[in-house]
């Protein structure tokens, strides 16, 4: 019998979750075990494009509105012509919308948790209990992910299931450097959203400034955009490190880049899983991270790079001279990150986990 999965989300563009999904799409669209559908909230970007299964989408501008009612019919008459048998959600309004649709059709409903709720409000808090009184099952990308929402929601911790994020080995040649072996001119890197604080770019700019007083050659590459550019931009000035810090704007595909880095940096105040760790570490990088979320199960201290304290920029500055200094670690480290990836984050496995929990979700 083959398991159809609709996926609700409140639009599609090329962020984080939503590429991990849009892999999950595709990879699943081509079992005869499996039929994926998607249901957006919004209007999404032309990313949109690049999923190949059916689609529907919703006028759900406001969840408190005469649309939505219009649009939650739609799309329970969606659900029984195809005969979805599983709903899987992302993000708070999409939670509340699958909530709403199990009322009226006999899905199995699944939430899902993708960061540490830095968004939410009391209100947001109170809102996402009641919606999740619904779900038969939840999944989040860290075991930090799990326990937080655990906490935070009072759900059991053995109806919320880990699967980490998975990567496309194809997106990194096989000829993959393993860290640039120049300690000469080292190029330190971080991918991050310029949008939110907790991302704490400016945290990097600080670590530039000290890592190239005792390293006059080094460069760093910014990858990412948003409003605090112009500020972080600034700063260089002001540090007098304008010169050796490029800023790449936002790049979809960042490998070329990530590949000329020596190190990977993560300077984030709260994180899931991130994507870009797992960049850096696909391309064979030895990295430096804040000890937020999961950071923590990505990174072992010492083994393929160290962990920081959140905001201890003169820590993380110490410990990309440390690898700078270290050849021999830095290789070593890189080499332990590839082996990591392809063993615990191949985008294989989390297919493969993912199809394994909607069988045994179904057998409940």
């Amino acid at each position: 019998m083959r398991t159809n999965i609709l996926y609700i989300i409140e639009r599609m563009e090329p962020g984080g979750t939503e590429k991990q999904l849009a892999a999950l799409i595709n990879r699943l669209q081509l079992s005869s075990n499996f039929r994926p559908y998607l249901c957006t909230l919004r209007p999404s970007s032309s990313f949109i494009d690049s999923i190949s299964c059916q689609k529907i989408e919703l006028d759900a501008q406001r969840l408190l509105s005469r649309k939505v009612v219009n649009s939650l019919k739609r799309l329970i008459c969606f659900c029984k012509k195809h005969n979805i048998h599983i709903v899987q959600t992302f993000f708070q309004d999409s939670a509340i919308i699958g909530a709403a649709l199990k009322c009226f059709v006999p899905v199995k409903l699944i939430g899902t948790f993708r960061d540490l709720g830095f968004w939410r409000s009391s209100k947001e808090n109170f809102k996402m209990r009641l919606a999740y009184q619904m779900a038969d099952g939840f999944l989040s990308n860290s075991e930090a992910v799990k326990s937080h929402f655990a906490l935070t929601d009072r759900i059991k911790p053995e109806k919320i299931h880990v699967i980490s994020n998975g990567f496309e080995k194809d997106k990194v040649a096989d000829d993959t450097e393993f860290g640039k072996s120049d300690s000469e001119n080292p190029v330190i890197g971080i991918v991050g959203n310029f949008n939110r604080a907790v991302k704490r770019m400016g945290d990097f700019i600080e670590v530039a400034a000290l890592v190239k007083k005792r390293c006059k050659n080094a460069k760093f590459i910014v990858i990412g955009d948003g409003n605090q550019k112009d500020c972080l931009k600034r700063r260089c000035e002001e540090l007098k490190i304008a010169d050796s810090v490029e800023f790449t704007g936002r790049l979809d595909e960042p490998y070329s880049y990530i590949k000329q880095f020596t190190i990977g940096l993560n300077t984030s105040e709260t994180e899931g899983f991130s994507n870009a760790v797992i960049e850096y570490m696909a391309c064979g990088l030895a990295v430096v991270v804040t000890r937020a979320g999961g950071n923590k199960e990505m990174v072992g201290h010492g083994v393929n790079g160290f962990c920081v304290p959140v905001g201890d920029v003169e820590a993380m500055a110490g410990y990309v001279v440390t690898l700078i200094e270290d050849t021999d670690m830095r290789l070593r480290m890189g080499k332990n990150n590839i082996s990591k990836v392809k063993t615990l984050y191949s985008m294989e496995k989390m297919i493969k986990k993912h199809q394994y929990y909607y069988l045994k979700l179904l057998a409940l």
